[in-house]
């Protein structure tokens, strides 16, 4: 496995959502547009996760909040859906505090199952009122899902893949000595499920935040689509390199107007090297992961 190229495959969180990075950054519709055109120019299937509370302009939901731009939206996902592929994001990405939603990370208790299908159901009846088939692809709100419930239900209503970090550290102890060992050891892992296909995706260097796409971004980027050693060991707290489906980045990240010029040079840079796999789908991805080809 370590001799495989490293994969290139970018999946797109927060779509549809109206603001990100704890409601400062507000997402305006061009964003989408950037998104567009970097996946045409490349000739690239991008998934696009989406949370359907924000495109529920018809309330079939009975509470949907609508993001003022959510019929231009789609209608983009609608007209160019071999190159944005719509993918399930959960319902409203808000959970009491937290911005997960089928895990409460901030009180460290599951959701309750009847109030996670609640969620995905309200969804199911988004997508059919838009005309949307329910999505292949499920990207669980801040990569947090419940093992044999989220993914079972998600198999339920005829998801087939689980995008998601394989491990997460969260420091909830203060003690020096369990802080210690909690270092080498993560709060909350996922394995694989016998539902549906998960697939572990990496950190692209890239936060919500990260709006200005300058050279500092371009060289983090870099780094860490290289599997660069720091990067990989300060994520999975191992010095071996595991493979990947894909790398995670944000709707937010394709604001600036320089992000065609920006993200074209990475496409490029991935492109014409030969450590990289470039993508050009999911199912592409997917099957570079499973060894296929």
């Amino acid at each position: 496995m370590s001799k495989r190229k490293s994969i290139f495959f970018l999946v797109v969180d927060d779509g549809g959502l109206p603001t990100v990075s704890n409601e400062k950054i507000e997402v305006p519709f061009p964003s989408y547009l950037n998104l567009l055109q970097i996946a045409k120019r490349f000739e690239v299937k991008i998934p696009l996760a989406c949370s359907m509370k924000y495109l529920d302009i018809n309330n079939v939901s009975g509470e949907g909040s609508p993001v003022k731009y959510a019929e231009k939206l789609i209608t983009l996902l609608k007209n160019n859906n071999e190159y944005l592929e719509l993918a399930d994001h959960g319902f409203s990405h808000r959970l009491n505090d937290s911005w997960s939603e089928f895990f409460d990370p901030v009180r460290h208790i599951r959701v309750p199952e009847e109030e996670q299908e609640a969620k995905i159901y309200n969804n199911m009846l988004i997508y059919k009122d838009l005309g949307f088939s329910f999505p292949d692809i499920v990207v669980p709100p801040c990569n947090y899902w419940e093992e044999g419930v989220t993914d079972r239900l998600y198999s339920k209503y005829g998801a087939k893949y689980l995008i998601g970090t394989r491990n997460y550290w969260q420091n909830i102890d203060h003690n020096k000595w369990k802080l210690l060992a909690n270092f080498f050891v993560p709060t909350y892992s996922w394995k694989d499920s016998p539902y549906i296909l998960f697939l572990p995706r990496i950190w692209s260097g890239l936060e919500s935040k990260d709006i200005e796409l300058d050279d500092t971004l371009f060289k983090r980027i870099k780094r860490r689509i290289f599997n660069n050693i720091v990067f990989n060991f300060v994520e999975n707290r191992t010095f071996y390199v595991h493979n990947h489906h894909s790398h995670m980045v944000h709707i937010t990240n394709f604001i600036d107007e320089r992000a065609f010029v920006w993200w074209s040079k990475i496409f490029e840079m991935c492109s014409n090297d030969k450590r990289i796999y470039s993508a050009k789908s999911n199912i592409d991805a997917v099957k570079y992961f499973q060894g296929i080809r």
